[in-house]
């Protein structure tokens, strides 16, 4: 749990600002390829404009598989100590039980102040 939230923080603190800038990059782009009249200032827009949709998309779709990836990591740690959990219960559960019976077995004995047998005589 702790490494997906490390993740997330170095994702809302540096790929989510880096990911604004390049949107607003593009979009500056995108207004100035609609204003250019060079051909070869166009070419060179064209070919930014792409890098930057390019590396949108990239972190985009790489962030949630991520998270997907932290999580299965997670999920196989958290599995081993899933077993020795209910190992755990287990031997609580059979110290309990254990304990039950000998307690309506105690319950079940009549402690006479004279003595008596077990009869309750």
């Amino acid at each position: 749990m702790l490494l997906i939230f490390v993740f997330w923080v170095v994702k809302k603190l540096f790929i989510d600002r880096k990911l604004t800038d390049l949107k607003a990059q593009g979009n500056i782009m995108l207004a100035n390829l609609k204003t250019k009249q060079d051909p070869a200032e166009i070419a060179a827009l064209e070919k930014e404009l792409k890098n930057i949709k390019t590396l949108e998309a990239v972190f985009g779709s790489i962030i949630p598989l991520l998270f997907i990836v932290a999580a299965i990591i997670a999920f196989k740690a958290l599995e081993a100590q899933l077993v020795t959990l209910s190992a755990t219960l287990g031997y609580i559960g059979i110290s309990y039980a254990v304990g039950f019976v000998f307690n309506v077995l105690y319950s079940r004995e009549i402690h006479a102040k004279n003595g008596g047998n077990n009869n309750g005589e």
